[in-house]
């Protein structure tokens, strides 16, 4: 419990879930009440969709809420509005007892939930420096976020499942650390049963819904068949790549890479293996950095929605959210489903036109109107998309709006023609040792967009502007990148990651209905290119088993400090800033965001001179108020420098001994400014 807990308090936990049983009771109820889903579907889809409008709710209402207040507004405004629609109902009986009796399903989701929070306690990977101080200082109450490392700045960034790790946080007492172990988890409980529950409707087939959830789980690129290569071939294939820092740090070449653990702090005691990983579709069980799954487990959510009452504004208010939270989750997503969908409605709209059918107003409103919505709320509602429309919007009014600016680079064009990987590099499409590569990279993903062309081209006359949309969207989100650059490649490698996965979510249940009516040596080759889709994120799969035995705060910082944390997290005075030599470290024990860094990889000089130089009264006249010092950083300052913190001014707040001369210390350092 003391791992988990950062109060002790089981009062926390049980309120925090008694807030889950309100949006979760609310999600079923509006699922339930506003959408057309079969009884199998509602509870599922209920949670996911309950704890997707939990978010972009509570996230909306913090930007005018105190933080406590906006998390319990968003349950109970969940709830009261399922229950409204429930007394509202036609139907002569509101509850039916049979939609909760699914007891395996609620049993496979704690199985799989616990299984991965226990495998996320042992790993620190995927930007735990990242996410951990950007969770405890959202958990204060700094929704939209700003950069924690420059508390001015506005931080464009898509944090959607962190919300709700800053609730677990906030009002259920857990660490950051655990509360993004357990948020992370809770996704990945629910999305391979949306997905079971997504190619069941689409081929009335257990097992091919068992299989398809399985393949959208696991199915992942397949870097691992180059070992099948000769090594002469081999090190010809890699000879021209121009690689990535993680190709480098791991070997600097392709021969050697694919023999090498995958270079990454706070893995597993057995390291992933690099010819395993993939620089362009990660598994899902690996998609464990910046939103997690939730945008995967977000589309699943609105596949299953997307046969929705067209008389319920309530659905389509709820599917707009749902929508919306893409723009919070993982913002080139929501472009590609936008774009998407708007092309299928133009497309169908030239087909009418063409064969001389009148188009109403009712044919652009099922999807016009939520659309329209979600890019309001796409605007304001805080994340990537709203801090580049407030800073584009303060340039051209001549005003100014404060931005880390890292992550906006400019686009250009790209020569030679390629397909960025996060790895390996770009691969160009005119050097056939290359394409080699990027067919092994990609897997057999590659081979179901033909599928997608052939079969959706089909399904222009019909009324599913979602699959159209996502059809489209994912081809374009694919081909993009190929021609256009942005910034470093591995920012725009996502667009072709996200191409790749709903490549298998749209195009396995039409190959499953292809095969069933298909001669044995077909299904044979199908069940050759699952097993190679599925091989990797089952090897991944295996290591993850291993870190479970190995729980870890994280890579920087020692169990031992959550003492710290328990004591004063939230605790210290609003806006007091803490100097700490690994400053994340400080952030995440105490939830104040403090001056480090002029962006997300680059300290400040001024900041570095200030821990080569602590001197407190300097320090204090520079705006920090504490010093968190451990031995490592003690032992680099000279005698004199040490002697310093002798002054009358400074106080020792806390400290914690670990072992011999290794140590904490917090010192106050206010009382030496002027």
């Amino acid at each position: 419990m003391l791992f988990w807990s950062r109060t002790g308090n089981l009062t926390d936990f049980v309120g925090f879930l008694f807030l889950c049983l309100l949006w979760g009771i609310g999600g079923w109820l509006i699922v339930r009440h506003a959408f057309h889903l079969k009884s199998r579907e509602k509870l599922i889809t209920g949670l996911a969709t309950g704890f997707i409008l939990f978010i972009v709710l509570s996230n909306l209402l913090a930007h005018v809420l105190p933080l406590t207040a906006a998390f319990w507004a968003s349950g109970v405004i969940l709830l009261l509005v399922g229950l409204g629609l429930t007394w509202r109902s036609a139907e002569p009986s509101p509850f039916k007892t049979s939609e909760l009796r699914l007891w395996p399903w609620m049993a496979i989701l704690a199985l799989v939930t616990l299984f991965f929070t226990m495998v996320l306690t042992g790993l620190a990977i995927f930007d735990d420096y990242y996410h951990l101080p950007l969770i405890s200082v959202m958990a204060t109450g700094d929704i939209p976020p700003h950069f924690y490392l420059d508390p001015p700045l506005h931080l464009p960034y898509h944090y959607g499942l962190q919300v709700f790790a800053a609730g677990l946080v906030r009002l259920g007492g857990f660490f950051p650390w655990s509360g993004w172990d357990v948020s992370r988890a809770i996704v990945l409980g629910l999305t391979p049963l949306l997905g079971w529950l997504w190619v069941r409707r689409m081929t009335n087939s257990n097992l091919a819904a068992g299989l398809g959830a399985l393949l959208f789980f696991f199915g992942a690129g397949s870097r691992w068949l180059l070992l099948l290569i000769p090594k002469p071939f081999l090190i010809r294939l890699g000879a021209n790549l121009h690689m990535s820092a993680t190709g480098v740090t791991a070997g600097g070449n392709l021969l050697t890479d694919l023999m090498a653990p995958f270079p990454m702090n706070g893995g597993a005691p057995i390291p992933f293996p690099f010819a395993f990983a993939n620089g362009l579709l990660e598994p899902l069980n690996m998609n464990l950095g910046a939103s997690g799954a939730l945008w995967e487990m977000t589309i699943l959510t609105l596949l299953l929605l997307s046969m929705r009452r067209r008389s319920s504004p309530i659905g389509t208010l709820a599917l707009s959210l749902v929508i919306a939270s893409l723009a919070l989750s993982a913002e080139h997503v929501y472009a590609l489903l936008v774009i998407g969908i708007g092309c299928a409605v133009l497309l169908n709209a030239a087909v009418r036109l063409a064969r001389g059918i009148p188009i109403r107003r009712t044919f652009f409103t099922p999807w016009g109107v939520p659309l329209t919505i979600s890019l309001v709320l796409a605007l304001f509602q805080g994340g990537y998309i709203t801090d580049g429309f407030r800073s584009l919007f303060a340039r051209l009014t001549g005003g100014e709006y404060q931005l880390l600016a890292t992550d906006y680079q400019a686009f250009s064009f790209r020569w030679p023609l390629a397909v960025p990987t996060g790895h390996l590099g770009p691969l160009s499409l005119f050097d056939p040792l290359q394409i080699i590569i990027l067919l092994a990279e990609a897997g057999p993903a590659l081979v179901l967009i033909p599928v997608l062309i052939l079969c959706w081209r089909k399904r222009l006359n019909r009324n599913n502007r979602l699959l159209q949309g996502l059809a489209i969207g994912a081809l374009l989100s694919f081909t993009f990148p190929i021609f256009i650059r942005y910034g470093l490649d591995f920012d725009i490698t996502r667009m072709v990651g996200a191409a790749l996965w709903l490549f298998y979510v749209l195009a396995f249940p039409i190959v499953w209905r292809w095969l069933t009516h298909t001669n044995q040596a077909f299904r044979s080759l199908a069940s050759l290119g699952y097993g190679i889709a599925v091989y990797a994120g089952l090897v991944m799969l295996a290591v993850e088993f291993v870190a479970i035995a190995n729980p870890q705060v994280t890579y920087y910082i020692n169990y031992k400090e959550t003492t710290f944390s328990r004591k004063y997290w939230d605790r210290l005075e609003k806006n007091a800033q803490i100097l700490d030599s690994s400053p994340e470290r400080a952030i995440t024990l105490f939830g104040r965001a403090s001056f480090a860094a002029t962006d997300i990889y680059v300290r400040s000089p001024r900041w570095e001179a200030f821990v080569a130089n602590p001197d407190p009264a300097l320090v204090a006249r520079a705006g920090y108020a504490y010093v968190y010092m451990d031995e490592g950083w003690w032992q680099k300052l000279t005698t004199q420098q040490q002697a310093r913190f002798n002054q009358p001014c400074v106080h020792l707040v806390d400290k914690i001994n670990f072992a011999e001369r290794s140590f904490r210390n917090l010192y106050s350092v206010k009382a030496c400014g002027p």
